[in-house]
């Protein structure tokens, strides 16, 4: 037992050796990094489809930040080109337009994927195929009667909900 007691009384004197130690170790590890230039932030807003986007990134770079910011803009270009519903030239336009569309791009078929997705996840609550039913009350169906609206609204239904893409 006395020799138990011996080992408390050295090891607590080695504490502070210990500790010093581990300090040290520490400060050489970590202090070549933190000289280091850390990453700034960059970022860039524009309006893109009557609304504004900011992307930001971060970088030691300016140079390398902005052709990044300009890579992310032009890769939500081509996207929005795509997808627009607006937009006679758009692969979705025609969809919309045609009720079919052949040879969609990857990205068009990725989108509507992930919209598919999305709608199952929110059980119905986004669904990218409102639009028929957005088209008939912006052409002011709402200035009609509720028994006309239900009739009208009924009868768009049968052409809504995402089991109809194939």
């Amino acid at each position: 037992r006395q020799m138990c007691i011996r080992d408390r009384k050295n090891y607590s004197q080695k504490i502070p050796i210990i500790t010093f130690a581990l300090i040290m170790s520490f400060i050489l590890l970590f202090l070549p990094s933190a000289c280091k230039n850390s990453p700034e932030r960059y970022e860039e807003t524009r309006n893109m489809w009557d609304t504004y986007v900011t992307v930001a990134v971060f970088s030691e770079d300016e140079n390398s930040a902005k052709e990044s910011i300009e890579a992310a803009f032009s890769r939500m270009k081509e996207i929005g080109d795509a997808a627009s519903a607006y937009d006679e030239t758009s692969e979705l336009f025609q969809l919309n337009r045609d009720g079919y569309l052949d040879n969609p791009s990857s990205d068009l078929l990725e989108l509507v994927t992930q919209s598919v997705e999305y709608s199952e996840i929110t059980d119905g609550a986004f669904d990218i195929t409102v639009q028929p039913l957005l088209d008939v009350w912006s052409a002011g169906l709402w200035q009609e009667s509720p028994e006309v609206q239900q009739e009208t609204i009924s009868q768009i239904m049968g052409l809504i909900g995402t089991d109809k893409i194939e």
